[in-house]
């Protein structure tokens, strides 16, 4: 049976000397990775024509490179992940929820209740679909996201970590400081040196 991974593991994508848990596959899934996910968050924000079927797009693209390129914990055969993949990304009855999470990720308060009334779904069935459709938690992939723009926030502008925690949904620094560094494997402050060295 296939066990799922994350799309962005306990310890990964670590810039710098010291990080032994990155390399070269990992540099370079990461960096298409985060490509795809900043795509989809200006296909969001800008809501052109056809946005929806961009975000999918780009979500398709995103998971071949990663079954393809990535390792797998087993040897599952490629049609079986995909077709998992393909159940995950079309799923309508969540799409209201990652369209909220897209759009209110910076907002602390934003909570399984909250996805659940925008999906007109019960929470308890939110948790166990989003669980079964995703391999996460709702509040996993939130993370997820909000770290994923906070990284972006880092390499692209001088703000401040502090302000950076705000504008990503945070509520407070040290949970900021803490849940970057379980996603990333680094702090804020060292991913941001680090990464401009380069």
């Amino acid at each position: 049976m296939l066990r799922r991974r994350r799309f962005f593991p306990e310890n990964p994508f670590c810039a710098g000397e010291g990080c032994p848990e990155r390399d070269a596959l990992d540099e370079a899934l990461h960096a298409r990775a985060s490509g795809f996910l900043a795509d989809i968050f200006t296909e969001y924000r800008e809501r052109k024509k056809g946005y929806r079927l961009a975000i999918k797009a780009d979500f398709y693209q995103m998971a071949l490179a990663y079954f393809r390129d990535g390792p797998l914990d087993n040897d599952s055969p490629p049609l079986s992940v995909m077709q998992e993949v393909a159940a995950f990304v079309t799923d309508r009855r969540l799409e209201p929820i990652y369209l909220l999470i897209f759009k209110d990720f910076d907002q602390s308060d934003l909570s399984l209740d909250r996805a659940a009334r925008a999906a007109a779904l019960s929470p308890f069935y939110v948790a166990s679909l989003f669980k079964e459709q995703t391999g996460q938690s709702f509040y996993d992939y939130l993370t997820t996201v909000r770290v994923s723009h906070a990284m972006e926030y880092l390499l692209t502008t001088d703000l401040p970590v502090s302000l950076i925690a705000d504008k990503c949904g945070f509520a407070s620094q040290p949970t900021f400081h803490r849940v970057f560094k379980v996603k990333t494997g680094c702090s804020p402050v060292k991913y941001r040196r680090e990464t401009k060295k380069q």
